[in-house]
């Protein structure tokens, strides 16, 4: 079952379209056992991955054990996030996938 949370999205895309564009094929396989949270955009403070950090470094996967978290797309703050996964020991916790094209 997937769930759809979209919140505040501040662009002139069509949220339809992306609807549609997940419908899609892909490449990536979720491991349905788990809770998968998708985060996609550029790794910056402007698009508010650094509020995520900081959320991940204050315990969230302790609460939420089952959780898995996939990252779509690179920037400025991958090497924060790798940082604090790794000082948290949350390594295998988060995926790294490229920007994709979709």
């Amino acid at each position: 079952m997937i769930r759809w949370i979209i919140k505040n999205i501040k662009s002139d895309i069509n949220c339809n379209d992306i609807i549609n564009k997940s419908l899609e094929p892909c490449d990536i396989v979720f491991d349905k056992s788990k809770t998968n949270i998708v985060l996609l955009g550029r790794l910056s403070n402007e698009k508010g991955f650094g509020k995520i950090i900081d959320i991940m470094s204050q315990g969230i996967f302790e609460k939420y054990t089952n959780a898995h978290i996939y990252i779509i797309g690179d920037g400025a703050l991958k090497r924060r996030f790798e940082s604090t996964l790794e000082k948290y020991g949350f390594k295998e916790k988060v995926t790294f996938l490229s920007k994709k094209a979709n």
